[in-house]
């Protein structure tokens, strides 16, 4: 039993909304990140622990050694075991890379805005902002000299 006198499984349901278009969302404690957080007493001491991750190994078991969950329907706070898939760091990167559609700065990821390295065929990168970057570099390098 943990704190309310509910065991682990008890009170994760209760922080599970099921929505209308299929997802489980947690009303739980949400990080910045946009990823639950379910946090429960574990021997007298509370424990915190990555939701959608206990929400898979409680309903669909466990999760192979060093593999990520992929949110399938592109929500961080799903829970719902059928919207995991637990892939590799690198499939999930190249996955997370394929969904973009916008860069950090709100640059659209697409047609010829989207630069592909050479070397990592998975990335997609914003060529405003390498453009950006590569101005401010040269600058740095090469300062303007001072006026008379």
């Amino acid at each position: 039993m943990t704190q309310h006198g509910l065991t682990r499984e008890a009170l994760f349901i209760l922080k599970v909304d099921r929505t209308d278009d299929g997802c489980w969302e947690w009303t739980g404690k949400v990080a910045d990140n946009g990823y639950g957080h379910f946090i429960f007493k574990e021997h007298g001491k509370a424990k915190t622990v990555l939701a959608h991750r206990f929400s898979y190994e409680l309903f669909a078991g466990p999760i192979p050694e060093g593999f990520f969950l992929d949110h399938l329907c592109l929500k961080k706070h799903c829970v719902r075991p059928s919207h995991l898939e637990p892939v590799t760091p690198g499939e999930n990167n190249r996955r997370h890379y394929i969904k973009q559609e916008v860069c950090a700065q709100g640059h659209p990821l697409t047609g010829d805005n989207v630069y592909v390295p050479p070397k990592h065929p998975g990335q997609r990168k914003c060529r405003i902002c390498l453009k950006r970057i590569s101005k401010q570099n040269y600058l740095r390098r090469h300062p303007a000299p001072p006026s008379v």
